[in-house]
This record gives structure tokens, C-alpha cells and sequence, in this order.
């Protein structure tokens, strides 16, 4: 049932104000919102209609949940109701709620997590029993689909018996609105954060300072959620816990970090191959650094894995180990910005060797809708996005989409240059095929032969732009079908750097 709802009719043309809320309010609504433009670290999520995951950018509208549009009024944020729509808050009164049997599950966990450790399949299963709790609430709401294993069809998930979207919306909610609240006290504290995931994030300070700080402010914000832990640990007094501790780490995207000893290795989906797998410990941490920090494109990798139920009754394969060969970018995701100004150049010493590599901070995007530009031109961006010159080609390329501007990046590629740039490649990629250049030119990749091109031609022209062209002559007709000068002159200096 509905306790209370605002519209445009019953509030200051849909005006919100924090004294309408509490941050423990079962509710959600329609609502149009925008943060100052200060603001570091904005806490309305908006999920993309063209891309899986959630933005949080400076303004929009979206569907909100009542903690989140809370914290945004106390950010300083303009909250109102959207045109037609209303925010509701719901009633609670019903005491046959949940809490009680995830309140034991998480009991139960953290007693056999103590008598057999935090990985035991003991601990694990009491993780599972909790974690489908929460699935079941948020059952067939987003329209997923499984396999079926008893017809191997593909159908739609239904609805469970206890599938409740206000419920489902409102534990994410509370979680993402305490992350956001901490990395709002830790930005007015100067703490600087480096990655951010779901429940959790990796803070640059002193540990003990850091969790005090926090502890104070988040029970002085969210009381209630002390006073949940008081009945769930008798014994507990933080809300967090610190996973791991480090001085020097990689950072390349959400979930793929690495610290250079032991302490974070996210991995990001890589697994690695037998050697990798086989590799102490500590030289693992070293191994997938020295990969983030060097790599110059995506990273190939090599893994063993069994055939899925499917696999094996559509394609009739055996159950046994196969190799699999995956090709992962650990590019930056842009759910953010590059603040271009931070960038900097670090280097580790890493096994006697020194690694060169930069770093940046973010500040958030306008719209969800200037992400979707953004994500669409990164997915067909043909360099590897881990040096300044590329971060700044990307930020290039941001302020033209934000200004509703299209202009090419390299100011000294001229017409000329340009009409016959789908020739060259063209050509180049035929000299290849007929074995017309040495070994040593013709296993380059297109970025190999790329910095061939730029060290002996004096022809200015982006990595983006080169190898674009150089995979349109993979089959597509190009303008020029006739040998010219330009491409003489590049013939000649590539197969001369080649010998």
C-alpha cells in the first residue's frame, strides 16, 4: 500500500525536499534531477537504454529509489518530479519481512567462517543461501532468460513466489547510496579513490583515520543501518571491512586491478594460461601488472575450461577440459570522464625492469546520453587506450560530441593525404598476402606496421585513422584503384625499415 506520493499538483511544481524522506523509506519515483556542477561524485544512477550497467551522470531522468533521491537533495542536488510522474513511498507495516532468516544466514556464516575459514564450502553455501534471497526478490523483474536443462531450450525467467521489485530496488539502492555517501565523505576529506565496484572501494589513506571517519559518518547519516548490524553481530561495531592493504597498484578498469605484491588482483575475467596458472603467488601479482601496464592492445588469453550443458548437447563434445583462447581489452569503460589535467607518468620497478605507464582521475559525464555517444565511438576506436596520447584523443573527441562538432583528430592530415589513405592500405595489405614484404614487416600487426609508417614517412596521420582504412581494404572497394606517388613513397621506406 501507499503511505504518501508527491506530483507536480501537491509539491512546488514537483519540487523535493530532503525533510520529505528518510533514507529507510520503501519508495521510488519518476524524477528529473541535476547536481552542482562541483559535484565530484553524483548518486542518481540512470542505466543506459542502449548499454548493460548504470551511469551516474551529472543530470537526467530517471526512475529513482527514495534513498538515492535523498542523498542527492542533501548533496545539494535539484530533485523534481518528472512531468506526469510521482514519487510514492510505501507503507511498512507488515512485520513479516526477511530480515530474520538473512539476519541467521549471515550469523551462521560468519560462526563457520571462523571454525573453517572464509572460503570453506561450509561459509560459501551460507553466502549462497542469503545471496538467493535477494534473487528471488528480484526474479523475472528485468527479463532474463536461462536454459532449460530438461527441453535445452532458452526460455523467459518468471516470476518466484516472493518476487518483490520495491524490495529488490530498495536493498540495491541502500547499498549504491552508502557507497556514494562514502566516496562523497572521502572526497571532502581529500582522500582520493581509485575504483569503485559494488559494494566496496579502494580508498589512498591512512587505514585506521579512513575507517574511523567513515564509521562516524555513516552512523550519524544512517543510524539505522548500526542498529541492524547490533542485531546481526552483537559484536560489531563498523559497517565495513578492510580486504586489502598496498602501496603501489594497477588500476585499469572496474574489477581488473593489481597491486604489485600481494594485496588486489581483480583479474577482470582473465584466467591466464599453464604457465600463469603455475606461477607462485607473488609472481602472479607481478605477471598480470607487468601485462596491464605494457599492453598495447587487447590481451590474449588462454584458457582451460569444460564445455557448457549446451555445448555438449548441441555439438555432442565430450566432458573434458579444452582450450578456449579469449581476447580481453582492459580499456578504460568511460563510465566517467578523464580529467586530462591529472594525467601522469609513473614507473615501478618490476623484476629489474622499469615500467612506464600514466594515470588519471575521473569527474562525471552530462547526460547518460553523452556516455552512449562516447561508449559507441570507444567500442570503434581502433588504438589501445593506455597512454596520454590516447586519453587525449579520446577527451579530443569527448568535447566535439559534447559540443555537437565533428573534426578529425590530427589537424595536418590534409585532403591529399586523405583520398588516398584507402589506397595504401589497400596496397599494403595485397604486398602482405603476395609475400611481397620481408617476414619481418609481414607478421606486424596493423599497429606495428602503423609505427613503421609514422617512423619513416612524413605523412601525419592518427592511429585511429590508419587502421580503420587499413581493415576497409580487407575486401571493400576504396576510391583509388591506381598506384601513386604518395603510396611509392611508403612502399619504398617500409620495405627499407623492414630489411
Amino acid at each position: 500500500p501507499i503511505a504518501c506520493s508527491y506530483n507536480r499538483d501537491n509539491t512546488d511544481n514537483g519540487k523535493l525536499r530532503s525533510e520529505m524522506f528518510k533514507f529507510d523509506d520503501l519508495g521510488f519515483g519518476l524524477v528529473d534531477f541535476e547536481f552542482p556542477k562541483e559535484a565530484v561524485y553524483p548518486c542518481i544512477p540512470v542505466k543506459s537504454a542502449l548499454f548493460n550497467g548504470l551511469v551516474f551522470p551529472r543530470k537526467g531522468s530517471t526512475y529513482a529509489n527514495i534513498s538515492e533521491i535523498k542523498l542527492a537533495l542533501d548533496m545539494g542536488a535539484s530533485v523534481t518530479v518528472s512531468e506526469g510522474g510521482r514519487v510514492v513511498v510505501l507503507s511498512t507495516k507488515d512485520e513479516n519481512d526477511m530480515f530474520d532468516a538473512v539476519k541467521e544466514f549471515i550469523k551462521t556464516r560468519k560462526l563457520l567462517e571462523k571454525k573453517y575459514g572464509k572460503k570453506s564450502g561450509q561459509a560459501i553455501l551460507q553466502k549462497l543461501y542469503a545471496n538467493s534471497a535477494f534473487g528471488k526478490l528480484g526474479q523475472g523483474i528485468n527479463g532474463k532468460r536461462y536454459q532449460n536443462l530438461c527441453n535445452n531450450t532458452t526460455e523467459m525467467a518468471q516470476y518466484s513466489v516472493i518476487t518483490m521489485p520495491a524490495y529488490a530496488a530498495a536493498i540495491t539502492a541502500l547499498v549504491r547510496c552508502l557507497v556514494s555517501f562514502c566516496m562523497h565523505c572521502c572526497e571532502k576529506a581529500d582522500l582520493k579513490i581509485h575504483s569503485v565496484t559494488t559494494d566496496g572501494f579502494i580508498v589512498e589513506g591512512e587505514r585506521e583515520s579512513v575507517l574511523r571517519m567513515m564509521n562516524e559518518s555513516v552512523k550519524e547519516k544512517f543510524p539505522f543501518i548500526f542498529e541492524a548490524l547490533e542485531q546481526a553481530f552483537s559484536d560489531s561495531d563498523t559497517a565495513f571491512e578492510v580486504k586489502h592493504e598496498f602501496r603501489t597498484f594497477f588500476n585499469s578498469r572496474t574489477r581488473a586491478n593489481v597491486s604489485v605484491d600481494e594485496g588486489v588482483m581483480a583479474k577482470g575475467s582473465f584466467r591466464g594460461n599453464d604457465l600463469f596458472r603455475n606461477l607462485p603467488e607473488v609472481a602472479k601479482y607481478h605477471y598480470f601488472f607487468e601485462a596491464l601496464a605494457t599492453r598495447t592492445g587487447k590481451i590474449r588469453d588462454e584458457r582451460v575450461s569444460l564445455p557448457s550443458y549446451k555445448e555438449m548437447v548441441k555439438h555432442n563434445k565430450a566432458l573434458m577440459n579444452e582450450m578456449k583462447v579469449a581476447n580481453l581489452s582492459f580499456d578504460f569503460d568511460f563510465k566517467r570522464m578523464i580529467d586530462m589535467s591529472t594525467v601522469q607518468t609513473n614507473q615501478t620497478v618490476l623484476n629489474e625492469k622499469i615500467l612506464s605507464y600514466d594515470s588519471f582521475f575521473t569527474v562525471p559525464l552530462e547526460t547518460v546520453e553523452e556516455y552512449e555517444r562516447l561508449h559507441k565511438y570507444r567500442d570503434s576506436y581502433a588504438g589501445c587506450i593506455n597512454e596520454r596520447s590516447e586519453y587525449a584523443n579520446i577527451h579530443q573527441k569527448y568535447i566535439h560530441l559534447s559540443n555537437g562538432t565533428e573534426t578529425r583528430y590530427n589537424p595536418k592530415m590534409n585532403s591529399e593525404n586523405e583520398k588516398h589513405l584507402d589506397y595504401v592500405c589497400k596496397e599494403l595489405l595485397k604486398m602482405v598476402r603476395q609475400g611481397m614484404l620481408t617476414d619481418k614487416l609481414a607478421s606486424l600487426s596493423s599497429r606495428g606496421i602503423y609505427d613503421l609508417f609514422m617512423a619513416n614517412c612524413e605523412w601525419e596521420i592518427s592511429f585511429e585513422s590508419f587502421n580503420n582504412a587499413f581493415k576497409k581494404g580487407r575486401g571493400r572497394k576504396v576510391i583509388i584503384e591506381e598506384p601513386t606517388v604518395v603510396f611509392t613513397e611508403i612502399k619504398e621506406a617500409l620495405l627499407k625499415a623492414s630489411r
